[in-house]
């Protein structure tokens, strides 16, 4: 019994099934082992079928490049993308328009408005410009991540969203929340005996204060506080942030606070 080292240490292409292809099943994930009669042409099909890249280019190679091509190679089984199914897997999420629109359009990409940048001179006004088109940029991008759905039996719009590689989304997603909540608690580990969260604002950036996220471990409790910044004093954000947090719940409820 011979054993393809393509297959232990690369494992097979992984090939998509779509109509009318010559494919009708998914690629395999086990190693091939050949058995008498050894034949050349098993060997080659084989190879051209399921390892066709890898194939193709061992060939091009010297005779001692190919004696030690695999030896400094890791099995596919010992490596953590084995475990990862990167073509198939998917998760698809539906997304109410106002979310969409408003939220993530129109409040994390708000564009920086200058009242008089010309009063301030063509530096300012150079950079606050610069600004305004990077976070365009910025925008136009996100927003090609959503794609606009078809419309519920109640006319309701939504937008749908489809993300690949579900293992490292989850794992990306997993260690930002994880770090976000390690640096809270180096916070509260402080000796310090006094310790404040705050958020602040100013009249021409519009930025959203309506997402602050603690959890705290208080008197043996673990507590979860997800918090909305409120204007509670006659400052100059106040207007700002209320009516941040008008269009949010509007947008969240669908016009209905």
């Amino acid at each position: 019994m011979v054993r393809c080292n393509f297959c232990t240490f690369e494992g097979r292409d992984k090939v998509e099934i779509t109509e009318g292809g010559t494919r009708k099943r998914k690629s395999r994930v086990d190693v091939k082992y050949f058995t008498k009669p050894f034949t050349p042409l098993n060997f080659r099909s084989h190879l051209n079928g399921q390892h066709n890249e890898s194939w193709e280019a061992y060939q091009q190679m010297s005779t001692s490049a190919k004696k030690e091509y695999f030896n400094d190679k890791i099995s596919s089984s010992n490596t953590l993308h084995v475990h990862m199914d990167l073509t198939s897997d998917s998760i698809e999420y539906t997304i109410k328009v106002p979310i969409v629109d408003t939220i993530i359009g129109g409040l994390f990409f708000n564009a920086i408005q200058e009242e008089d940048c010309d009063d301030a001179g063509e530096d300012v006004a150079s950079a606050a410009s610069k600004k305004i088109n990077k976070m365009a940029k910025q925008k136009n991008n996100a927003m090609l991540l959503f794609k606009q759905g078809e419309r519920a039996s109640n006319g309701v719009a939504s937008y749908t969203v489809v993300i690949k590689n579900t293992m490292r989304y989850q794992l990306a997603i997993d260690h930002v929340v994880a770090v976000a909540l390690r640096r809270i608690v180096d916070m509260l580990n402080n000796d310090k005996p006094v310790w404040a969260f705050s958020g602040d604002g100013s009249t021409h950036r519009g930025q959203p204060f309506f997402d602050l996220r603690l959890r705290l471990h208080w008197h043996g409790r673990r507590l979860n506080l997800h918090q909305v910044a409120l204007p509670m004093f006659d400052r100059h954000p106040a207007e700002n942030m209320f009516n941040m947090i008008v269009k949010l719940l509007d947008a969240l409820s669908g016009g209905r606070s």
